[in-house]
């Protein structure tokens, strides 16, 4: 199954990229039959929950100015998800081409992308489309903006999607983020005054090192509500979290350049019943040394409750039920300077209805300023 399968046939294409500066901060991208070959693999990784994994994006055509598309609730999920053009199943799907318009405009940042792929066994040809804008309000730590999306197919098929957005500094350190989407598809009722087919958000935070950090958060997604081109691990789902946390910068004399104390939980209730999903909360400490190093120590309890039996491999399955364990995590990055460094993570405890060891290492050798070696190993026992 991982075996590579040699072909000697010759296939010829032939592709083209344009890139024109409109105004200093306006760009226009152009691309024909776009080709992404010499884009790096993704790091290959172990499922160790019931939920899809989040592969960040490596195709330089859309991580060039990405931050203008951004439009992100908790954990991953976000509205705009470039990975959902040109790749289905894990297998690229061809291109035949596309605009992108990135830059500011006024007082506006705007983002504009649209593509075109081809047809597949399991596919329409289809047409992606997305709109971005976001300007400053109040002052210049505040923001308010908006996002549409859409997705139409050959076969008849679409799904839109629209957002809106804005984090306001309200005083000192203390910020307030509210977002609100909605989505509608052929096979959708598309009640626009419902909350099915909707994405609420709301998180305050308090952005401290020195003294008292917060972050609380509220999260929502309706029963319908379905990015056709953005990323969501979860479905009609209500979620409670996030953290509070104790910095403290010690003297010259310290080892320590700062350290914190924090305690992080989350719970997320199925909206149906209102009955737990998932939760986790526990303690912790973390620490960045005056040496460049950093490291933490967490220890969490979870709970699962599994509605339908689930496996992680082939014999290693999880009935139905309702589990809850205990971790401990420990992490240690050496110095980002060193020539040579090391990332580490190991983790331990109760495991479901069994136990779990996990030990992850990542070696990087900074051969020169334009080269660097990266690796990766992790055990899971």
């Amino acid at each position: 199954g991982t075996a590579y399968e040699p072909a000697d046939s010759l296939e010829k294409k032939a592709g083209l990229d344009i890139k024109y500066g409109l105004t200093n901060n306006l760009t226009l991208d152009l691309t024909l039959n776009t080709d992404f070959a010499q884009v790096e693999a993704d790091d290959q990784q172990i499922n160790l929950t019931r939920y899809s994994l989040f592969f960040p994006e490596n195709r330089l055509f859309f991580q060039e100015r990405s931050g203008n598309f951004e439009f992100g609730f908790e954990n991953y999920n976000s509205l705009f998800y470039s990975r959902r053009i040109g790749i289905s199943e894990g297998d690229q799907v061809r291109i035949y081409g596309g605009a992108r318009l990135v830059g500011r405009t006024g007082p506006w940042d705007l983002g504009f992308l649209s593509m075109q792929t081809e047809k597949t066994e399991d596919l329409p040809s289809e047409n992606f489309s997305v709109f971005r804008l976001r300007r400053q309000v109040l002052n210049p730590y505040s923001y308010v903006g908006g996002m549409v999306t859409t997705r139409f197919g050959a076969d008849g098929s679409w799904n839109a999607a629209y957002g809106l957005d804005g984090i306001i500094r309200l005083f000192g350190d203390d910020y307030l983020s509210l977002k609100w989407a909605q989505t509608f598809d052929r096979d959708g009722e598309n009640e626009a005054f419902s909350l099915d087919p909707a994405r609420i958000f709301v998180d305050w935070e308090r952005r401290k090192i020195e003294g008292l950090h917060y972050k609380l958060n509220f999260s929502r997604a309706g029963e319908s509500y379905r990015p056709g081109v953005g990323y969501e691990n979860r479905e009609d789902f209500t979620r409670f979290g996030d953290s509070l946390q104790y910095g403290w910068i010690p003297g010259k004399e310290a080892k320590l350049l700062n350290h914190r104390i924090f305690l992080d939980g989350f719970a997320y209730l199925r909206n149906g019943d209102r009955s737990v999903e998932s939760a986790e909360i526990g303690p912790g400490w973390s620490f960045t040394t005056k040496g460049g190093s950093s490291g933490s120590f967490s220890f969490k309890r979870h709970v699962e409750d599994v509605e339908k039996e689930f496996s992680f491999s082939s014999d290693a399955e999880v009935p139905a039920g309702r589990y809850a364990y205990y971790e401990f995590e420990g992490t240690y990055d050496s110095p980002q300077a060193d020539p040579v460094r090391l990332s580490t993570i190991v983790n331990a405890g109760t495991f479901y209805d069994g136990a779990r060891l996990s030990l992850t290492l990542s070696p990087t050798w900074n051969v020169s300023q334009h080269l660097y070696v990266y690796g990766s190993y992790q055990l899971n026992a």
